[in-house]
């Protein structure tokens, strides 16, 4: 997965309909994108509105995406699952909040030439996170790219000073996965700040966009990348 400029991954942080996966993955295409993700996000209190990717799943997302021209990134969170993504060649590899403390599963794919999302929300600190970074690099892969998923739950929030912060003290790419709560409205000028902050893309939850939203994301990326 490479990096130039401003990237946008778009898709469903809940996967559970193939046709929310392709509305999400037309949507992707119109905005400009090249990535379509499936899984990771915020963390879910209850079990109840969590369901763990198999294989079937990670085939249907790898056939969605190809269909639309783009790449696929899905969730990885049991590393019993890891040559499955490996044979199928998804684009990236998306560790969802919890996996940061996961070792075993960051020093495997560690092993392994595959670019690799490290999502972040409130619950984990920036060094937390740098360090679940510094055990995936150790194995050998630095194809690492951070992600901000900001603060857990529905609020319309984003700690851009910390994204600045941290530009300052790593080199590894920062994406942003900007809260959407409140619309297209709010969301814009928050993802706008991030990018200005030090972000290079942002990873968004598409499936139900408009044509007309798909259009303002894809405006927004042209006019930070000008």
């Amino acid at each position: 997965m490479d990096i130039h400029g401003e990237m946008l991954i778009g898709g469903e942080p809940v996967y559970g309909r193939e046709g929310a996966l392709r509305a999400a993955a037309s949507k992707v295409a119109l905005a400009g994108g090249s990535l379509l993700y499936a899984g990771g996000g915020r963390s879910h209190a209850s079990p109840y509105h969590y369901q763990a990717l198999g294989v079937a799943d990670l085939e249907r997302l790898c056939d969605v995406a190809g269909e639309s021209g783009l790449g696929a990134v899905a969730e990885l969170r049991d590393v019993r699952l890891l040559d499955a993504h490996l044979e199928l060649q998804t684009a990236a590899l998306l560790l969802p909040p919890p996996s940061l403390s996961n070792i075993e599963l960051l020093r495997e794919v560690g092993r392994i030439n595959k670019a690799v999302i490290l999502q972040r929300d409130n619950r984990q600190t920036l060094d937390e996170w740098l360090t679940a970074a510094e055990h995936v690099a150790l194995g050998g892969n630095h194809q690492i790219v951070l992600c901000e998923c900001g603060g857990d739950g529905q609020s319309v929030s984003l700690d851009v000073g910390g994204l600045a912060s941290l530009h300052r003290r790593t080199h590894l790419p920062l994406i942003v996965s900007a809260p959407q709560a409140g619309g297209l409205a709010p969301a814009l000028p928050l993802a706008r700040a991030a990018l200005i902050a030090g972000a290079c893309g942002l990873m968004l939850d598409c499936a139900a966009w408009s044509d007309d939203e798909a259009a303002g994301w894809r405006e927004l990326l042209a006019d930070t990348s000008a």
